[in-house]
């Protein structure tokens, strides 16, 4: 599962946000594989202005359309 799809699934396991800034947090969808253990602390960032997110846990990142996290 990769980009925009892994967000997707990521939505059913809880987000928090928007914030103030436009971001909303995700419990990131490849922690699982690239660090060993599943993130349960909203790790992930996800910009919905500028299209992209980040993992301050694992570093994936990526660029797409997030207007559906709305």
């Amino acid at each position: 599962m990769r980009g925009v799809e892994a967000l997707q699934a990521a939505v059913v396991h809880g987000k928090q946000g928007p914030s103030g800034s436009g971001e909303v947090r995700l419990c990131c969808p490849a922690c699982p594989d690239r660090v060993g253990k599943a993130d349960r602390k909203f790790t992930l960032s996800a910009n919905l202005g500028l299209g992209v997110w980040y993992c301050h846990r694992c570093g994936w990142s990526g660029k797409g359309d997030l207007s559906w996290l709305g």
